[in-house]
C-alpha cells in the first residue's frame, strides 16, 4: 500500500506541472487545452492507464483488485467461507465442519457469528486463580475470605481466622478456624469452644479444625452447608454437623468424617442411610425394621432397613448371614441383621485395609497394634451345654469392645470373637501356656489367654508396673500403682468376682476378699470387669 501511495502522488504533480505551459504534448497522451478558471473542468486521461473502460490497476485508496477464492491456492481467513457463486470470503456459519473463529472468539450455536469471547462461553476457561462473572462474562480475581459461607479458592492461602473449605473439586466456603480442647480439657469438660453461639469447634481433641453450624434439621433434611453432613446425636436429641471427608460411597473408612456428604461410616465402608429408627421418618416397610446407625455405642436416629435376626441361628435369605448389631447388651440372644456373604477370607486371614472380604460368620477384629484379622464371632455366655455361639477347642471368646477415637473404653459389647486362648485360673503347666501364664479376659474370666509375664516379685512385693508388663510372679498383677511414682504398688493375685467358693477362680485365703477392678471410660463410664484383686486389708 505504501508503494502504491507513493506512486499516485508523483502523477498528481506531473498534472499541475503541465497547466503551466499553453500547449504541451506527452507521449501516449492528447493534447491539454487550457481554458481558464471559469470553464468546465478539463478532463484528463491517466496516461498509466492502459484500459479502454477506465478500470484501472490501483486508485488513490489503494484497493487491491479482488481474488476469486474458488482457485485454488486461495484461502479464506478465520471466521469466513467462500461463497462459491460470487468467489467472495464472507463471514462462515462456524457452527459448520471446517469455519472455526479467530483466537479470542467464540461461536454463538443460535446465530453460527464468532464474536467476543467470554467465560461464560464455549470451551473459554479463567485462570487458576481467577473466577467467571456470569453477568459480565469476564474473569476476575477470586476473593479472599472476608466473611463466613463465602465462596472461596481452595488453593488460595486465606487470611486469620479463617479456612477454606473444599466441598467439590475447585470450590470452596469459608469457614473459621478453631483448635480442639487439649486431652485433660476433654476430660475434665473445661473447654470453652470459640465458634460463639451458633457454630461448634469440630476439632478432636488437640487438633485444629473450623466452625460448623451448631444445629441442623435431621440427616435426612440437611442444612449444615455444602461441607458438613447432619448427625443426630444421643445428647438430648440434639443434631449435629460433622465435617465432611472425601470418601465416596462403598469406600473404606474408620469414622463419619471420612466420607463425603451425605454418608456414614457403616462397618467400614462409606454408606448412605435409609430410614429413622425412634422418629420413623422416614421408615422401613413392614418385612424390614430399621438397624440404628452408632456413635460410639449410643444409638442414631437414623439407620438401614434390614432384615432383622437372632446372631448364631440360622434365620437369614440364602446368601446372606447375620451379622451382630453393635447395640447396647440386652438380656436375651444377640440382635442382629441379615447382610450378603460377599467375602470368603477364611478365619485367621489379614484384612487390616479391607474388613468385607471375611467369609460368614467372621469379623475383622484388631487387637492392640497387631493387623486386624477375620475372626469368628462368639458368644461369651456359651457354656456347657449352651454350644451356639461357642469357639473351638483351645480358643476363647474375648469380648468386643467400642472405642473413642481419643481410645477410651465406650461400650462392652454382648457379642466377641475367638482367639488362641487358655484356661485360666490353673497352674501355668495346666493352662496351656508355655513362657507367660494365663491371663483371664476381661470382662469372660472364664476364659484366657497367654499374656501374662512371669516376674520373680511375689504376693504384697513393692512393685510400679503400670501394663502386663510385670514384675510380679504369674496370677498377679501390680496394683495400686501411680504413674511416675517408684514402687508405688503392690503385686496381688487376681480372682474371678463372681467365684463359687472352692472354683478355680476362688484364689483369695483367709480374711481377703476379691474386690473388683473397674475401668473408667468415656462421658464418666465406669465398667466391671468381673476380674478382682485379693485385698489383705493390711
Amino acid at each position: 500500500m505504501k508503494r502504491l501511495a507513493m506512486r499516485t502522488l508523483w502523477v498528481t504533480a506531473l498534472f499541475i506541472f503541465s497547466a503551466c505551459s499553453t500547449t504541451t504534448t506527452t507521449a501516449g497522451a492528447d493534447p491539454v487545452d487550457f481554458d481558464g478558471l471559469g470553464s468546465e473542468a478539463d478532463v484528463i486521461e491517466n496516461p498509466l492507464d492502459d484500459t479502454a473502460n477506465g478500470d484501472s490497476l490501483s486508485d488513490s485508496a489503494g484497493d487491491t483488485a479482488g481474488e476469486d477464492c474458488n482457485e485454488e491456492g486461495v484461502d479464506c481467513g478465520p471466521g469466513e467461507q467462500c461463497n462459491p457463486e460470487t468467489g467472495a470470503c464472507e463471514p462462515g456459519d462456524c457452527t459448520e465442519e471446517g469455519v472455526e473463529c479467530a483466537e479470542g472468539e467464540v461461536c454463538d450455536p443460535e446465530t453460527g457469528e464468532c464474536g467476543p469471547g467470554g467465560c461464560g462461553g464455549t470451551g473459554v476457561e479463567c485462570a487458576p486463580n481467577e473466577q467467571c462473572n456470569p453477568v459480565t462474562g469476564a474473569c476476575e480475581p477470586i476473593p479472599q475470605c472476608g466473611d463466613i459461607n463465602e465462596a472461596c479458592d481452595p488453593d488460595t492461602p486465606e487470611p486469620l481466622p479463617y479456612v477454606c473449605i473444599e466441598y467439590d473439586p475447585g470450590k470452596g466456603i469459608c469457614r473459621e478456624h478453631c483448635v480442639g480442647p487439649t486431652f485433660e480439657e476433654a476430660i475434665e469438660g473445661t473447654y470453652v469452644d470459640p465458634c460463639g453461639q451458633d457454630y461448634d469447634c469440630a476439632a478432636p481433641p488437640g487438633e485444629a479444625s473450623y466452625c460448623v453450624p451448631s444445629g441442623c434439621t435431621s440427616f435426612f433434611e440437611n442444612d449444615c452447608g455444602p461441607d458438613a453432613s447432619c448427625l443426630p446425636t444421643w445428647i438430648n436429641d440434639v443434631n449435629a454437623c460433622v465435617p465432611d471427608g472425601f470418601g465416596a460411597y462403598g469406600d473404606l473408612c474408620d469414622v463419619h468424617t471420612d466420607c463425603d456428604h451425605d454418608l456414614l461410616c457403616v462397618d467400614g465402608v462409606c454408606a448412605d442411610a435409609d430410614c429413622a429408627p425412634f422418629s420413623d421418618f422416614p421408615s422401613c416397610d413392614d418385612s424390614q425394621q430399621c438397624i440404628s446407625a452408632k456413635v460410639g455405642a449410643e444409638e442414631l436416629d437414623m439407620g438401614w432397613c434390614a432384615d432383622a435376626c437372632d446372631v448364631f441361628y440360622e434365620d437369614c435369605p440364602a446368601g446372606s448371614w447375620c451379622t451382630p448389631e453393635l447395640d447396647k447388651p440386652a438380656p436375651g440372644s444377640i440382635n442382629g441383621y441379615c447382610i450378603p456373604d460377599l467375602g470368603n477370607a477364611p478365619e485367621g486371614t489379614e484384612c487390616e485395609n479391607a474388613p468385607n472380604i471375611c467369609d460368614a460368620g467372621l469379623l475383622c477384629v484388631k487387637s492392640s497394634s497387631a493387623p486386624a484379622v477375620c475372626e469368628r464371632v462368639c458368644d461369651p455366655d456359651a457354656k456347657p451345654p449352651i454350644t451356639q455361639g461357642a469357639c473351638g477347642e483351645e480358643q476363647a471368646c474375648i469380648p468386643l469392645l467400642i472405642a473413642t477415637d481419643t481410645g477410651q473404653l465406650d461400650a462392652v459389647l454382648d457379642f466377641g470373637s475367638c482367639a488362641e486362648g487358655c484356661t485360666p485360673w490353673t497352674p501355668q503347666a495346666l493352662s496351656g501356656c508355655e513362657g507367660t501364664w494365663c491371663l483371664p479376659a476381661m470382662f469372660n474370666p472364664s476364659d484366657g489367654q497367654c499374656l501374662g509375664d512371669m516376674g520373680g516379685s511375689q504376693k504384697g512385693d513393692p512393685c510400679d508396673d503400670t501394663s502386663l508388663e510385670t514384675t510380679c510372679a504369674a496370677g498377679q498383677l501390680c496394683i495400686g500403682a501411680d504413674l511416675g511414682a517408684p514402687l508405688s504398688g503392690n503385686c496381688r493375685v487376681l480372682c474371678e468376682v463372681d467365684a463359687a467358693s472352692g472354683s478355680p477362680g476362688d484364689t483369695c485365703v483367709g480374711a481377703e476378699t476379691c474386690d473388683e477392678l473397674v475401668l473408667n471410660g468415656a462421658n464418666f463410664k465406669s465398667f466391671q470387669t468381673g476380674i478382682g484383686w485379693c485385698n489383705p486389708h493390711n
